[in-house]
């Protein structure tokens, strides 16, 4: 279920690099030279006639109402846009078929249309769940992949369909031109992401708050002890704090009776900043945390005086207090039901050129050593090796691409996936806009940047802010 994928990648992931970054040192300032910081905006001048004839043809295979989405979405990747013709599926009454894609060498997105050919099913806030594989590579060859997307961009009431997107990513092997198999299931309706910041005034505190004991002997906080209304109105936090079991308790109440539980996942995280400062490749301090704060069971929803109740638990108890650091409130809230499928669609995949670059062995701050950089038009991939198999393999750091020009392109937002061996990572950002991978001169992750001569990277050094 998406509740269980997301507690892994919670658990996984663990806290942001902003998170993280109230909570450590600042890094020590060192002497650069001046940059021209810019946020540009890419966008191809030149088109070729085919080309554009291709994008028509891409675009007209949408539905009338989602041909503007799409063509917003696609503005200044048209180059590298691939028309997909013949790729449908349907199964449960909902039709799903390819319109278009696009990749390079290590990613690719993949665009696709939702249409409900019976009711009103789908929705602006349908999710699906996506798998992709390449069938004549085989598992062993390609290593690992990841998938993203696969939740509504647009939706078009008229025609009741979703224009969607699911982007790939594989490790270790460039895949040239590849046919990619998508296996789409379990659809879900009325299903939105939600990130609200946790209430600052309300305060942990040593008080074990009043509890009650479940039918199923399930202990939960008693509601209304620490109230507080969120901003998006669907559940507000009712009580926070350690119950009669010694337990740190979340109890939120849900003001929606459509709630579905099976489908939902609210968190705020609890992590050890002991861990944590361990977990920093310049910290000093700090040693690996031995709790598992997340033993415990799974949230539970209850009724009491007609509101309903959902109550999330960690193994962390008040000798722990000094330990223990939460996030955001963070998860997804559905309404809606399940559609599952399955979905089998084959993508026919031509990609963009690679410019690929030897990083040279760059110690990044969670241990990693880079080993290679591979910029297209459309992404940048870091493989890396992990001398500390047990330090954090995804680099969650923005990347900033340099430009011979002087100006800079921030905010490259970072993703990564872990290899089947525990000594390897490789590490992704895809642009929102395209750009000319000959005219990078160096990249900067987070603070640490590194500038880049012809195709090799030359020594770094650590930036005062970020870009």
């Amino acid at each position: 279920m998406f509740q269980d994928e997301y507690r892994k990648d919670m658990e996984a992931v663990g806290p942001t690099e902003e998170q993280l970054a109230r909570l450590m040192a600042a890094l020590e300032e060192q002497e650069e030279k001046p940059v021209k910081t810019v946020k540009l905006t890419f966008k191809t001048v030149l088109l070729a006639a085919a080309l554009c004839v291709a994008m028509a043809v891409t675009v007209l295979a949408v539905s009338p109402g989602l041909r503007e989405a799409l063509g917003e979405l696609l503005s200044g990747f048209e180059p590298y846009v691939q028309t997909v013709d013949g790729t449908t599926a349907v199964a449960d009454g909902i039709e799903i078929k390819v319109v278009s894609a696009m990749s390079d060498p290590n990613t690719a997105r993949i665009y696709y249309e939702v249409r409900d050919l019976k009711g009103n099913r789908v929705d602006d806030k349908s999710i699906i769940d996506v798998e992709a594989y390449i069938p004549e590579e085989g598992e062993e060859k390609w290593d690992t992949m990841s998938f993203s997307g696969g939740s509504s961009l647009r939706y078009d009431p008229e025609s009741k369909a979703a224009l969607m997107d699911t982007q790939v990513h594989w490790e270790r092997n460039r895949i040239e031109n590849a046919t990619v198999h998508l296996d789409l299931s379990d659809l879900i309706t009325s299903t939105e992401w939600l990130c609200v910041p946790f209430p600052e005034d309300v305060k942990l505190t040593d008080r074990k708050l009043d509890s009650e004991t479940l039918k199923d002997g399930r202990v939960v906080l008693k509601p209304n002890q620490t109230f507080r209304a969120l901003e998006h109105g669907h559940y507000a936090l009712s009580s926070f704090g350690f119950g009669s079991d010694n337990r740190l308790h979340y109890l939120w109440q849900i003001n929606d009776p459509d709630f579905n539980l099976e489908e939902s996942f609210i968190r705020c995280g609890v992590w050890s900043k002991s861990e944590m400062l361990y977990q920093d490749s310049r910290g000093k301090e700090g040693a690996p945390c031995e709790k598992d704060y997340y033993d415990a069971p799974d949230p539970v929803l209850f009724q009491k005086d007609g509101v309903l109740y959902y109550d999330d638990v960690y193994n962390a108890g008040v000798e722990d207090m000094e330990d223990i650091w939460w996030g955001d409130i963070q998860g997804f809230y559905c309404t809606g039901v399940r559609i599952e499928g399955p979905w089998s669609i084959d993508v026919p995949l031509v990609n963009a050129p690679v410019r690929e670059i030897d990083m040279n062995g760059h110690k990044l701050y969670n241990g990693a050593v880079t080993e290679k950089l591979s910029l297209s038009p459309l992404s940048a991939t870091l493989t890396s090796s992990l001398p500390d198999p047990g330090r954090w393999a995804s680099i969650m750091f923005d990347m900033a691409l340099y430009l011979k020009d002087g100006t800079v392109i921030p905010d490259q937002w970072g993703r990564g996936n872990f290899s089947k061996d525990p000594d390897r990572a490789s590490n992704y950002w895809v642009f929102d806009e395209p750009i000319v991978p000959e005219d990078v001169v160096g990249v900067a992750i987070g603070q640490w940047y590194i500038p880049i001569e012809g195709n090799t990277a030359q020594p770094g050094r650590w930036l005062p802010e970020m870009p």
